[in-house]
């Protein structure tokens, strides 16, 4: 049950929906296995992107409740489209960050190998209105707020090219 809570208060989509009468005896249960192939870097960005196009490909069949018997009907050809809150898909950029001759440089979209031999990883998890919903920061050397903003505006960039891949 402490899920199903965590969800509905996330706002990414309406959890009551894919209740059925009575409330809490019948639901839905949409589960998303991630199976990695081939792990070359960013990992976690192809997961959230792979996540959205899920999503947006997901249907559910049509589902009544049997007066008599209070048992779902469920109907195969009448499918509905998994509603969920389009402004909440988040996406990720990850940069790697590399320190040389005193100065910081920044790789957007890091290979395994690039992740390996970065001085330090930041994730950056947008919404689509760019709020970040996430920042993540793995190892190196402390970071100062002008950074953090350098690499969110980058993100920014990088996640709205994805978006504009996600909408095609």
């Amino acid at each position: 049950m402490k899920k199903v809570l965590y969800l509905k208060r996330n706002d990414y989509f309406q959890i009551n929906l894919y209740f059925f009468f009575p409330l809490g005896k019948w639901v839905w249960c949409l589960q998303i296995d991630f199976q990695c192939l081939n792990n070359d870097g960013n990992l976690f960005d192809s997961c959230l992107f792979a996540l959205n196009v899920a999503l947006r490909q997901t249907y559910f069949p049509t589902v009544k409740i049997d007066p008599d018997t209070q048992k779902p009907l469920v109907y195969t050809k009448e499918l509905n489209p998994f509603i969920y809150n389009h402004n909440q898909e988040p996406l990720c950029c990850t940069i790697a960050i590399y320190e040389y001759e005193q100065e910081y440089k920044y790789l957007i979209d890091p290979t395994l190998e690039e992740e390996n031999i970065a001085k330090s990883i930041i994730h950056y998890v947008l919404l689509k209105t760019d709020q970040i919903c996430l920042i993540h920061k793995a190892s190196g050397a402390p970071f100062s707020i002008d950074k953090f903003h350098q690499c969110y505006s980058l993100a920014q960039d990088y996640i709205l090219q994805l978006r504009r891949k996600l909408n095609q």
